[in-house]
């Protein structure tokens, strides 16, 4: 793009200018209607010197009539002589005589080179001079030749009147012509100048249009007139100067995203450690003073992670960053959790929280339900943080909304009530706005950053909806969330995993062999005391390498796999291990870093990992991590029965994993068997858009199907057909070409994976 510009720039302006082209084309015009008029005149001069013939021949035509009447009259007195001839009447004879000679001179002197004409006047002088009064003359023989000589006249008269009209329309063609060249050649002139004008104009016009569209890839190759040139230069230069400061703009966002995720992996790896140990000595006998220490540096490591997650989230949106993972889940629970996060500080307060939902409302939604939690507990946290008495109340209902309708979607409104000091009217306009609160004073009185209410509506924004604000000072106020979210119904294996309480993990005789794959010591220990305290058998290794040799040697039910480690990192150790999964079963993988950004998490799901831990580990998070790692184990559980060797069946570890899963929820076994059920119905079909995307190509939609189907099959025990799915998932983007041969495999172990979850379905409903 850039050489492009600069090969533009550097090709020499043209001579041409606007007002040249201009004056050339006035100038052409002026040349050719000067062309046309000289024309005109020169052959409108011609015709007139024709005339000058024509006029003699007139004048000697009437010369030639004046001789015959002379000599008419000469005959008239001659038969009229007397003889003897009187004195008057010779008189009159010499007189017409006279006449007649005179006629004749006139005629010869008018006839002067016209030998026809020469020597008829010289035989009627003949006869005329043989004329005498006494014996007359005769007429007889002159007047034809008088005839002769006018038949003559009138035929030159006519020959000069035909050539005179002939050179006429030959006048009148040849300015018609001289005119249509001259209009075609102005015309194409007149073409020639608009083009050189108008077409740079246009071109200059859409490089304009791009630029305001943002398209920044195509310059104005305009060379002249000048004045344009010079135009398109400046457009150019514009876009030069967009695409660096984009750029720019690009590098500095990087380089905030770099350091904020920089800086959070470092600050949050010894919060792991700060928050983690307090945690742990908390439950230590302690006496009154050091217990209220030890929770001081715990609630203030607590919040230091809170505004550490909002500035990292205030920073995702800001980059563009900000994706949402739509899955179907339950309102109510939703609500309820959100509530829950706050009960304690609302209860210390004495403040009574409660929720409304009214009837109409879904039971269950599709949408990002962590971010739909997040914006319900930032607003109740600011309700029971501004609230010193009265209630706090979370109103749920269905909002009209026709455009939701027709998009087969229900607009959720939830409004936070609360009976606190409220906001003045001026200070309004300040809710929304990055690092602001509403006065200085509230600043000093209240903490936070003045993150969360820009965050919580961006989040609104992102999923078509919005919040809105009505507040009065002293009588509390009221936040409204209006969310665009569709219906849906929970059908997956994680519907009675959600709602087992974490406090199952933690249920004696539920043992987990856990690897964790960790390099910093302090890191390594909390997770051991973490997952110790909780009953599981814990491995450590401090690299990747270590990891894999680990689960290729031994059985794990979890892997916490660290991402930045030496030798080599996480990512590159689940992928090995993904590509080729040991004989006994790939466990599950579950990333613990303490890179919290976007690409972190997309990164560690296209490696192949089933989770994500953030650091500090919260230990509500680790106790749902490993409620589902223990409900959907491919081994019994300790207890239960022996452990699978590495020759067990695939339906043996179908049924163990069932059997653990009832073991969790005895009373849930119909819905646990049309779970089986319906993947066993629906696996024929997923094979066959999974041919489909192979033979068409399309190996994005293969992947997300193999993926899809290796955390289902995962989940319900069917290891061997889910380590074929992953390695169908990987080969989809790196050796797609290999497809064909695991479809036959996948195939092959569909029959068996089917029959064995209807037999199981079969068995739970008659239970």
């Amino acid at each position: 793009m850039s050489d492009l510009g600069d090969r533009i720039a550097a090709r020499k302006p043209s001579r041409w200018t606007v007002g040249r082209m201009l004056a050339a084309g006035f100038t052409l015009a002026l040349v050719a209607l000067a062309v046309v008029g000289i024309s005109a005149y020169v052959r409108i001069g011609s015709l007139v010197a024709t005339q000058d013939p024509m006029r003699h021949s007139h004048m000697l035509l009437g010369h030639i009539g004046g001789l015959g009447d002379a000599i008419h009259n000469l005959d008239r007195m001659t038969r009229d002589r007397q003889d003897p001839p009187t004195t008057e009447w010779t008189e009159r004879f010499q007189m017409s005589r006279s006449t007649v000679d005179r006629r004749l001179g006139e005629v010869r002197s008018e006839a002067d080179g016209d030998l026809t004409h020469v020597a008829l006047a010289g035989r009627i002088q003949e006869q005329v001079d043989t004329w005498t009064p006494t014996t007359g003359g005769d007429v007889s023989l002159i007047f034809p030749l008088v005839s002769e000589m006018h038949q003559h006249e009138e035929a030159q008269l006519s020959r000069k009147l035909a050539e005179s009209r002939a050179s006429a329309q030959n006048t009148r063609w040849l300015i018609l012509w001289f005119v249509v060249a001259t209009s075609i050649l102005v015309a194409l002139c007149a073409r020639w100048i608009t083009n050189k004008i108008t077409e740079p104009t246009k071109k200059i016009r859409a490089a304009a249009q791009r630029v305001a569209e943002g398209d920044l890839t195509q310059r104005a190759e305009v060379t002249s007139p000048r004045e344009l040139a010079q135009m398109a230069q400046a457009v150019n230069a514009s876009m030069t100067a967009i695409l660096t400061a984009h750029d720019e703009a690009v590098a500095a966002t990087n380089a905030k995203s770099a350091f904020l995720a920089t800086m959070s992996h470092e600050i949050r790896t010894p919060m792991n450690a700060v928050i983690g140990m307090t945690g742990l000595l908390m439950e230590t006998d302690l006496d009154a003073r050091q217990r209220e220490l030890v929770e001081t540096v715990h609630a203030s490591g607590g919040s230091l992670l809170v505004i550490i997650n909002d500035v990292l989230d205030f920073s995702k949106i800001e980059a563009g960053e900000l994706s949402l993972d739509e899955q179907p889940f339950a309102l109510r629970a939703c609500v309820q959790q959100a509530m829950n996060l706050v009960a304690l500080t609302a209860d210390a307060k004495g403040l009574h929280l409660s929720s409304h939902f009214t009837p109409e409302c879904p039971e269950t939604v599709c949408g990002d339900q962590a971010r739909i939690r997040q914006i319900l507990v930032n607003l109740l946290g600011n309700a029971v943080k501004f609230t010193e008495h009265g209630a706090v109340t979370v109103a749920v209902s269905t909002a009209p909304d026709l455009n939701a309708q027709e998009s087969g979607r229900v607009a959720i409104r939830l409004a936070v009530r609360d009976t606190g000091i409220g906001i003045a009217a001026d200070r309004m306009d300040r809710l929304f706005l990055p690092f602001s609160q509403v006065d200085a004073s509230t600043a000093r009185s209240y903490e936070g950053t003045g993150l969360g209410l820009v965050i919580s509506q961006r989040l609104a924004e992102a999923m078509d909806g919005g919040i809105t604000a009505d507040s009065q000072p002293g009588h509390g106020s009221t936040f409204a969330v209006t969310l665009r979210l569709g219906e849906a119904q929970i059908k997956t294996p994680l519907g009675y995993a959600q709602s087992t309480p974490a406090s199952t993990a933690l249920t004696p005789g539920r043992s987990l062999l856990v690897l964790v794959a960790e390099d910093n010591p302090v890191n390594q220990r909390v997770a051991q005391l973490l997952l110790e305290r909780r009953g599981h058998r814990v491995e450590m290794v401090s690299d990747g390498e270590a990891a894999v040799e680990a689960v290729m040697r031994t059985r794990y039910d979890l892997v916490l796999m660290d991402v930045q480690m030496p030798v080599l990192d996480g990512l590159d150790a689940t992928r090995l291990i993904r590509a080729d999964p040991p004989a006994h079963g790939a466990p599950r993988i579950v990333a613990l870093t303490a890179n919290v950004m976007v690409d972190d998490r997309k990164a560690s799901r296209s490696a192949g990992m089933d989770g994500f831990l953030a650091k500090p580990i919260h230990e509500e998070e680790l106790d749902v991590v490993l409620a589902t790692a223990s409900a959907y184990a491919d081994v019994r559980l300790a207890g239960q029965g022996p452990l699978p060797g590495p020759d067990t069946l695939e339906p043996d570890t179908i049924r163990a994993c069932v059997d653990a899963i009832a073991g969790v929820v005895p009373d849930d076994r119909e819905r646990l068997a049309e779970i089986l059920h319906n993947f066993a119905d629906r696996l024929p079909g997923v094979l066959g858009k999974m041919e489909e995307a192979a033979a068409s190509g399309d190996t994005r939609n293969l992947a997300r199907l193999a993926h899809g189907l290796k955390g289902s099959s995962s989940t319900l025990g069917a290891n061997r057909f889910a380590a074929i799915c992953a390695d169908l998932e990987d080969r989809a983007f790196r050796h797609p070409e290999g497809s064909a041969d695991l479809l036959r495999d996948l195939h092959d172990q569909a029959r068996e994976v089917s029959a064995t979850m209807n037999t199981l379905s079969r068995e739970l409903v008659s239970a």
